[in-house]
């Protein structure tokens, strides 16, 4: 196998693996959620860092992929991303605030639910991204 042979096997290897970086970084995020019920600390500090790494996993493909996206679509990438950044901080201050009700209403297992809950929405999101994305394009008249 020569070597130009080798780049593009592992070019599509990479491909490959970035497709699916925002399906990876939510499941990665839902485990160490759920890891987070367990009563040891060194579980809990295992569990808080899969979140955060799972979390960050998600926020980077989402950040690329609306670049690229708005690119693909001859839209400007500034404005794509800004929308985009407004959407992440409005949503984290809605949730933030929330998080403080589900703290005062079930402690610690009451935020983890609603971090449980909102991660299912943002892994069902990306799949549903995922098999929109494979469908052909249609012309609406």
């Amino acid at each position: 196998m020569s070597e130009f042979e080798r780049a593009i096997r592992m070019a599509r290897l990479v491909n490959l693996a970035l497709a699916r970086t925002d399906r990876f970084g939510a499941i990665i995020a839902i485990i160490g959620t759920t890891l987070s019920f367990a009563a040891p600390l060194w579980i809990f500090v295992i569990a808080v860092t899969m979140v955060v790494i799972g979390f960050f996993v998600v926020h980077a493909a989402a950040s690329g992929a609306v670049a690229k996206r708005a690119h693909t679509n001859a839209m400007p990438v500034g404005s794509a991303s800004a929308a985009y950044l407004f959407s992440y901080y409005l949503g984290s201050s809605v949730f933030g605030t929330t998080a403080g009700t589900a703290w005062h209403a079930g402690g610690w297992n009451g935020v983890a639910w609603m971090n449980l809950a909102l991660l299912v929405v943002c892994l069902s999101i990306a799949i549903l991204i995922r098999i929109r994305a494979r469908e052909p394009a249609q012309l609406v008249p």
